[in-house]
């Protein structure tokens, strides 16, 4: 049950069943003293005597009053998707400490708490969410009235490198197509491949002629092509695999080039 404080009277503003641990109340009004009391209640929604909790708290003032009385004027100076940095111009009258409260858009509890010397001008609140709505307000250590408030949301994060290739393109692991001699000797052969997906590597084998009997083995190859040398003359057969270094995966082979040499 919600109750709201007015002229010195409990007035029930809300009384909802939750099927869960928590509750989130909405659409208060601002600078009023609210009290929250919690029953349990059977399936069917009957409320059993006998509280298991009680909380009160007060809502903060409205944007427009404090803009009124606030003595800070503030600069949100650098946001990230995890931090945020403000820094403030002190006014006449402000001359302690100040005390700063960090919480998550529209919820009552304080995420971090900071003492900031009157000596210094900025501050930074640190480990937060991405693209999450935040509460600054700060008072002075003497004194409780709001000196400040901003509201910041910060960036969404950037993925990585890896996280990019993966939601960009398609990492399955397939065989490379395309497989060709571009030139060879007596000695060395050069092969080429069509690139599978951005990121992947490849391995590379020379097996002899119509057995499975493997003369070289190049693995990890990051490019699309490679020259395999000192091969003695004979007939050889190619072929090349996609290998995922992230999974440690490696794709079946593509089908078997002839090399003459």
């Amino acid at each position: 049950m919600l109750h709201k404080l007015q002229n010195e009277q409990r007035i029930l503003v809300d009384q909802t069943i939750q099927a869960r641990r928590f509750a989130t109340y909405t659409n208060l009004e601002s600078g009023t003293r609210y009290f929250v009391t919690v029953y349990p209640s059977t399936i069917s929604g009957i409320i059993i005597p006998g509280a298991v909790g009680r909380a009160s708290t007060t809502t903060l003032e409205s944007t427009e009053l404090v803009s009124r009385n606030t003595t800070i004027s503030t600069t949100i100076t650098s946001v990230g998707p995890h931090h945020v940095t403000l820094s403030w111009q002190r006014r006449a009258g402000v001359a302690n400490s100040l005390i700063f409260f960090l919480r998550m858009g529209g919820m009552p509890a304080i995420l971090q708490r900071k003492l900031v010397s009157r000596y210094h001008s900025s501050i930074t609140f640190q480990s937060l969410r991405p693209d999450t709505n935040y509460l600054i307000t700060a008072h002075s250590l003497l004194n409780t009235t709001l000196l400040l408030r901003a509201s910041v949301t910060t960036s969404r994060r950037i993925p990585s490198l890896e996280e990019a290739i993966t939601d960009n393109y398609d990492r399955s692991l397939v065989p490379p197509t395309g497989l060709v001699v571009l030139s060879s000797t007596t000695e060395s052969v050069l092969l080429q491949w069509n690139l599978v997906a951005p990121g992947l590597q490849y391995n590379v084998r020379l097996y002899k002629a119509g057995t499975n009997v493997l003369s070289v083995f190049r693995q990890k190859i990051r490019q699309t092509q490679i020259t395999m040398s000192q091969l003695r003359p004979g007939r050889y057969e190619a072929t090349v695999s996609s290998y995922d270094p992230l999974s440690k995966e490696e794709s079946s082979e593509s089908p078997r080039v002839s090399v003459n040499l």
